[in-house]
């Protein structure tokens, strides 16, 4: 839901207004990141099974995160569903009334 909260208005908002190819990537990466990257790292997986060690890509996850991948793995699908579903939702109530 926050996802699509975050995401579709910005969508909305680029519908009626033209910008470059470069802005608009610039603004789909912010709020990708603001609405996407930071809360599924802050609420489906936490950041008690993140630690920044080096090498990078072995070491960044903990034996306790596999442990409990399972719970992540619904966790991460409730939270796709849930961006999904709003965002259908969001999608047609925006664009119903932009249409008046």
């Amino acid at each position: 839901m926050w996802t699509a909260l975050g995401l579709m208005p910005l969508e909305a908002w680029e519908s009626s207004h033209v910008i470059s190819k470069v802005a608009h990537t610039a603004l789909f990466a912010f709020f990708g990141i603001v609405f996407f990257f930071a809360p599924v790292l802050l609420f489906v997986i936490g950041l008690k099974y993140f630690r920044l060690a080096w090498p990078w890509p072995t070491s960044l996850v903990t034996p306790e995160y596999w442990a409990e991948v399972r719970a992540i793995s619904v966790r991460s699908g409730c939270w796709l569903f849930g961006a999904a579903t709003a965002g259908a939702f969001i999608y047609c109530v925006v664009f119903a009334f932009h249409a008046i």
